[in-house]
Order: structure tokens, then C-alpha cells, then sequence
């Protein structure tokens, strides 16, 4: 796991939403644990509920976040607040580090300690957040790996051969 940001990628989907510096969103699953993701491609599902790609809820600060059928617009400010076409604020992101986390599929992470924060983050509404990993880096890092394995592999030969001649070595005297 890298916790470095990944690149934002504007997107222009009202429901989709990157974060900036430290922090995951909260999701709450099917059976009420709290997960972390990075991954903001969220959507409303038929109840007005924000959910990500598993129907698991986007929680706030107080709660699933859900809109009613009739705020159909809202904007999200760069501290996660939640605000409606008529400026009042209707939650807030839950935004929150864990420790010792434990990878899920789906970009979705399971910590036995999970911390709200306060700061230290920007909620971008509008765009999403790409992956960290540098493929030119782990490219090279592959390299790297794949030849240490092959200078030990003939340093094995070499032990081998070197095994035989000793014990031919031995026979004939």
C-alpha cells in the first residue's frame, strides 16, 4: 500500500469526488462495518443513497449520505460539506484514516481502527483520483528483482558444480 496521492482526473460527474492529501472516505457495508476507500466513483442508488460500486453507503458526519428527490443539485466544498442549490449544508464526508489496514477487493481497505479527520484533505467534486503506481518504477523494480533471482540462481549452479568436482575430487583419491 502507498499512500501517496494518485493523479486527479476531472471527470465532471457530480457524484464522483477525489481526495487530496491523507484521509479515505467511510463506507458502511451490507452488514454495518465501516470500510475505507479512496475510490470516490460513487452514485445515488433508487433511494437517493450515495453508494459506491458494491451499494455500500458513503457515510457523513451524521449518517448515510442521502439526498431527497427533490435536491437534485448540490455542490461539495473542498472540507467534504455537503451544501444544497439553496446554500444550506446537508452533511458532510466522513473522512478518516485507519491503521493496520487489510485490503479488500475493489480498492477497499478494512482497519480495526478508524480515526475521523479534520484536516489534511481536499474533497474534489467533479473528478476522481487515479491510480498511485508508477509503471516505469515498477518496471525497473521488476528488472531489479528478476536479476538478483538470475545472479543467484548461477551462483546455485556454480555451488553445484563445484559440490561434484570436490566429491569427484575425493573419489579418486
Amino acid at each position: 500500500f502507498r499512500s501517496s496521492n494518485g493523479t486527479i482526473m476531472q471527470d465532471n460527474v457530480d457524484t464522483h469526488f477525489a481526495l487530496q492529501g491523507k484521509g479515505f472516505f467511510v463506507l458502511e457495508s451490507s452488514n454495518g462495518e465501516l470500510l475505507l476507500s479512496r475510490g470516490g466513483n460513487f452514485q445515488l442508488d433508487s433511494e437517493g443513497t450515495l453508494v459506491n460500486d458494491y451499494g455500500e453507503q458513503v457515510m457523513g458526519i451524521s449518517g448515510p449520505i442521502r439526498f431527497s428527490r427533490d435536491e437534485k443539485f448540490f455542490t461539495v466544498t473542498q472540507n467534504g460539506a455537503i451544501i444544497d442549490d439553496q446554500g444550506a449544508e446537508l452533511n458532510r464526508f466522513m473522512i478518516a484514516d485507519g491503521t493496520d489496514l487489510s485490503p479488500l477487493n475493489g480498492s477497499r481497505w478494512m482497519s480495526d481502527n478508524i480515526n475521523q479527520l479534520n484536516s489534511g484533505y481536499q474533497v474534489i467534486q467533479g473528478s476522481i483520483e487515479t491510480s498511485n503506481v508508477e509503471p516505469f518504477r515498477v518496471m525497473l523494480d521488476l528488472i531489479q528483482t528478476s536479476r538478483g533471482f538470475e545472479t543467484y540462481q548461477k551462483t546455485m549452479l556454480a555451488s553445484t558444480e563445484m559440490d561434484k568436482q570436490l566429491n569427484q575430487t575425493s573419489r579418486s583419491s
